[in-house]
């Protein structure tokens, strides 16, 4: 049997018991972006697991006391209590001083904090690198195989080599946030979310093996344009029993992480949180059994990858960083468009968005140039990434985008009748295409692979999309 000595962190007051809270995680565009770069390079990858980090983290200058737990009083007389040493769990500032102990120890040891996402941290000897990516108490080293520099960080930093910190070496990478991840012999890297689609097929849909028709698409596009919210009493009392908002949250972490076929219908399944319809809750159910139906299918990362046809034109100019391009998308509806684009790098998505846009457009042109301005911010960080981890991206990346207006907008100053009354912010993209950091292309609407981002599209234009994703 195993105990852990919690403490009432509700009952913390800000000022007096701790300062600061925050603390960050690896985003998912970082997770998936290392992965890329390991099967570009050849870099191996590993897995630490810290043993109560929180415990391993000194507290800071409060003087935080707590009664000790049952079973333990005879550790104070009556009226003593117990003053912590360590952020034991509980405590509203323990994660952050986890993150501040290890973060402060990398450094010293010769590792680098990445501005850009500040839970990767980077090392470079002899041009030989190892890349730590954290994410509370489990660790991401990428490193290269050739060298002796992860056996000399593992004696370091765990206990087990005389280092500093009680945790495991886990063995090469095989499970990270619950997500599989393979390790190929040609150095190919995939991820799977399928035992965790598993998961929850047993806990909402126990007889889903049961139900013999396949799911092609995850809700019929018809009816999805149909969803709405419930109207009466009874219906609004009726979803309160069942597990819309579990279902949805566990659908929308999956759709984040590794299923970029499913962000266009989470957008819109999480806009009827407030108020879903027994519809919604169909549907909700639909896309479960459809991420069941195909939860073998996994996003993968290979130094040989394939382009898509509609870029042949511009290859050299994607070969030359690896594989890295974008399309962006968007539908011209009212009141607000839908935006939608994909990053991608050695063949797969590491970056993808599906939502509405934060203006009002009233052409096509300006939800077209909008969302590719939004998609050239997602550029900007994976370049700044990038560059962290000493792979600089030279050169404009290549956009791909189905509207000429928008493309000639942004390659053009001046403003005109269409675009006197664009906001500040959207030209954004005008001035990456100035300064050569983006180069937006024409592609047509049929390899315009953010279409999937955008709308609830037929079987086939859906299938054609969706295979760009997973190999």
């Amino acid at each position: 049997f195993k105990a852990r000595f919690e403490v009432c962190g509700y009952s913390q007051i800000h000022g007096v018991d701790y300062e600061q809270s925050f603390s960050s995680t690896m985003r998912a565009t970082t997770f998936r972006t290392l992965l890329a770069l390991a099967a570009h390079r050849g870099l191996r990858a590993e897995h630490l697991d810290i043993s109560n980090a929180f415990c391993q983290a000194d507290i800071d200058g409060s003087n935080i006391w707590v009664q000790p737990p049952r079973g333990f009083e005879h550790l104070c007389r009556n009226g003593e209590a117990l003053k912590l040493l360590k952020a034991l769990y509980g405590t509203k500032q323990a994660s952050y001083l986890w993150q501040q102990t290890l973060s402060k120890w990398l450094v010293a040891h010769g590792f680098t904090r990445c501005k850009t996402d500040p839970c990767v941290f980077t090392k470079f000897v002899n041009g030989k690198s190892i890349i730590v990516g954290c994410y509370v108490d489990d660790l991401l080293v990428l490193h290269d195989p050739n060298t002796s520099m992860f056996k000399d960080f593992v004696a370091t930093f765990l206990k087990s080599g005389g280092g500093t910190f009680d945790g495991k070496h886990l063995g090469p990478l095989e499970w990270f946030l619950g997500i599989k991840v393979q390790q190929h012999e040609n150095g190919d890297y995939s991820i799977d979310q399928s035992k965790y689609i598993k998961d929850l097929l047993d806990r909402f849909i126990p007889n889903s093996d049961a139900i013999a028709y396949s799911r092609r698409v995850p809700y019929p596009p018809t009816k999805f344009k149909e969803l709405r919210e419930a109207t009466s009493d009874e219906e609004i009392e009726q979803v309160k029993q069942l597990p819309y908002l579990q279902i949805v949250g566990a659908l929308l972490y999956l759709s984040t992480m590794s299923r970029p076929d499913l962000a266009y219908h989470m957008s819109v399944l999480c806009s009827y949180m407030q108020n879903p319809s027994m519809q919604c809750y169909e549907a909700a159910q639909s896309l479960l059994l459809y991420a069941g139906k195909t939860r073998d299918m996994a996003i993968r990362y290979s130094r040989d990858y394939r382009l898509p046809n509609c870029l042949s034109e511009h290859v050299k100019i994607v070969r030359n960083k690896a594989g890295l391009h974008a399309f962006s998308d968007s539908t011209w509806t009212a009141p607000k468009s839908t935006c939608g684009y994909a990053v991608f790098m050695c063949g797969g998505p590491i970056a993808y968005s599906s939502r509405k846009l934060n203006l009002i457009a009233d052409s096509s042109a300006l939800a077209e140039y909008s969302c590719a301005s939004s998609c050239s911010k997602e550029l900007s960080f994976v370049r700044f990434l990038l560059s962290e981890l000493h792979f600089p991206v030279h050169g404009p990346i290549v956009l791909g985008v189905d509207n000429t207006a928008a493309i000639t907008i942004s390659e053009k100053n001046g403003a005109t009748k269409l675009t006197k009354h664009f906001d500040f912010a959207v030209h954004r993209l005008r001035d990456e295409v100035e300064h050569l950091r983006v180069k937006p292309v024409w592609v047509d609407t049929e390899h315009q692979t953010g279409d999937i981002f955008t709308k609830a599209l037929d079987e086939k234009a859906f299938l054609r999309h969706r295979d760009t994703f997973y190999k």
